[in-house]
C-alpha cells in the first residue's frame, strides 16, 4: 500500500493519492515517483532564488546580518547555497522522499535555543 504525505499541503497529498490510484505496479509508479522528486526539488531550488516567493516570501534580512554575509547578499538562506544544495530525493515503487539532513533547515524552521556567538579571528 502507497501512503502518501505531503506535509502542510492536504489538496496535494490528495492529488497525487488519486494520481497514484491510476498507476499499475512496477517502472511506471518508480518513474511517476522520480519525477515527482525532481519536481519538488526544482520547487526547492526556485524557492530559494525567489526568497521564498512560492510560501509567501520569507523575513528581510536584519542590516547587521546582512553586513555578516560572505557576499553582503540581502537573499535569505544563500550566504553560501550550502543549505540549497544539500536537498536530495528517493524514489521507489511506492514513495518519494524529499528533504535535507542539514540541521540548518532545522534551525531555519524551528529556531534554536539562546547561545553564544563568538567573532570569527
Amino acid at each position: 500500500m502507497v501512503r502518501v504525505v505531503v506535509r502542510n499541503l492536504p489538496e496535494a497529498q490528495r492529488t497525487v493519492q488519486g494520481l497514484i490510484g491510476n498507476l499499475g505496479p512496477g517502472g511506471v509508479r518508480l518513474e511517476f515517483f522520480n519525477n515527482l522528486g525532481l519536481a519538488v526539488l526544482r520547487w526547492v531550488d526556485v524557492n530559494f532564488r525567489t526568497g521564498g516567493s512560492l510560501v509567501g516570501g520569507w523575513k528581510p534580512l536584519r542590516p547587521l546580518t546582512i553586513f555578516g554575509r560572505r557576499k553582503g547578499s540581502n537573499v535569505p538562506l544563500s550566504n553560501t547555497g550550502m543549505l540549497r544544495n544539500s536537498f536530495t530525493y528517493r524514489a521507489t515503487e511506492n514513495s518519494v522522499t524529499v528533504g535535507t539532513a542539514s540541521r540548518v533547515s532545522e534551525y531555519h524552521q524551528f529556531g534554536t535555543a539562546p547561545y553564544v556567538i563568538l567573532p570569527k579571528r
